[in-house]
C-alpha cells in the first residue's frame, strides 16, 4: 500500500481552483455552491 502524502499547508496569496461535476449542480444547486465558496473563503 502506498502512504499517504499531504500537500504542503495554504498560506495567503495561494490560488486554488473549485471544480464542479460537468452535470450543472452548480446551476441547479446554487445556494449550496455559494455556501461552499463562501466557506472555502472563511477557512482559507
Amino acid at each position: 500500500m502506498t502512504d499517504f502524502i499531504l500537500p504542503p499547508k495554504l498560506k495567503e496569496g495561494d490560488k486554488i481552483a473549485v471544480l464542479s461535476t460537468s452535470a450543472g449542480i452548480k446551476d441547479r444547486f446554487p445556494n449550496a455552491f455559494d455556501k461552499g465558496i463562501e466557506r472555502l473563503e472563511e477557512r482559507f
